[in-house]
């Protein structure tokens, strides 16, 4: 971004990853709210010398350079006001004889989540458009589970018998599927030798235990339910346009899938196929018909990625899966590690 372009943003107005501060003589209190915000959420630059007026704003430039800039950046890395050391980079701007501070406010891994103030885990913000905002209690635990460097999924579940707690014919299509791909690979394995290859299961003093990685993925509709007490998916068909449709309606048709992440796909498959438009032909190079759903790639691309990305250590919230007549929408309680 060019001098002349970012100037010409930040007198446009504030979003997500850019906030102005008016910091003439010292640096205001809630530029650390932002820094909290940036690194808990995908990073941003926060500008000092920035006034809003009546929703306008307007470039005054700071007036002592020196100790506003020395402030601010010997108490990120003093460690009193966050309780994380924040590095940033610092760049300085001139402008019709005005001078501005630019911090760039770099995403905290999320080993380094929540970066909060004064000692206090409820002082833990997070960049929602152009505010920071204060996080709930639940996105608090959320954080606090992805800093773990055991990931929530890896952990045992000593509770639950390895010989009991997978549904056989879920692993014997998933198997199939795996031996179409490595043909010829862990064949002769029973199914519980299989997940316990593949680290589903897990050994521990000679005796062996599920993951509720291998839980989600391959468990009894019981056993989902035992550590994830709220439904996989909801499912909801909206016989109706977005436009014309009003929370207050309910839907025409709903499932509410408890059953283990594969079968939920293979049940949410079967709900889409039915909905969705198939036209046919003949192609003409292999001669085999092709029907397949023109949108079917971006609906299998998003609708997996809900199941992967969700948090399914928040037992509060649920993913759901709305169609309407003309568009459909995806919601999912958590997010990816990464932001690319």
């Amino acid at each position: 971004m060019t001098k002349e372009e970012f100037i010409a943003k930040i007198q446009k107005y504030e979003w997500k990853d850019i906030e102005c501060k008016k910091a003439q003589k010292g640096v205001p209190e809630d530029a650390y709210k932002t820094v909290s915000a940036f690194a808990n959420t995908a990073g941003g630059r926060l500008v000092f010398g920035v006034e809003d007026k009546k929703g306008k704003l307007e470039i005054i430039g700071v007036l002592e350079v020196d100790k506003v800039q020395n402030d601010f950046l010997s108490t990120l890395r003093a460690g009193d006001k966050l309780n994380r050391i924040i590095v940033v980079n610092e760049d300085l701007l001139e402008h019709d004889d005005k001078t501005l501070l630019i911090f760039h406010v770099p995403e905290s891994s999320r080993h380094e989540k929540p970066v909060y103030l004064k000692g206090d885990l409820r002082q833990t913000y997070i960049r929602r458009g152009s505010g920071d905002e204060k996080c709930t209690p639940t996105e608090i635990e959320r954080f606090i589970r992805d800093a773990s460097t055991d990931c929530y999924d890896s952990q045992p579940e000593p509770d639950i018998k390895a010989e009991k707690f997978f549904d056989e014919s879920t692993v014997n299509w998933y198997r199939k599927l795996f031996n179409q791909r490595q043909p010829g690979k862990h064949e002769s394995y029973s199914d519980l030798e299989f997940l316990l290859e593949w680290n589903f299961v897990v050994e521990k003093q000679e005796t062996l235990i599920p993951t509720r990685a291998g839980i989600l993925l391959f468990g009894k509709a019981r056993y989902v339910r035992q550590i994830v007490p709220r439904p996989i998916l909801d499912y909801q068909r909206i016989d109706t346009h977005f436009e014309e449709w009003s929370s207050d309606e309910r839907w025409h048709d709903r499932i509410v899938f408890e059953e283990n992440i594969f079968q939920t796909w293979l049940g949410l498959v079967e709900k889409y196929m039915r909905l969705a438009e198939r036209p046919f032909s003949i192609n003409p190079a292999t001669l085999r018909r092709d029907d397949d759903p023109p949108d079917y790639i971006s609906f299998r691309e998003s609708a997996i990625n809900l199941l992967i990305h969700q948090d399914y250590g928040d037992a509060y919230r649920k993913p759901v899966i709305k169609f309407f007549l003309d568009r459909t929408i995806f919601w999912n309680p958590g997010d990816a590690f990464s932001t690319e």
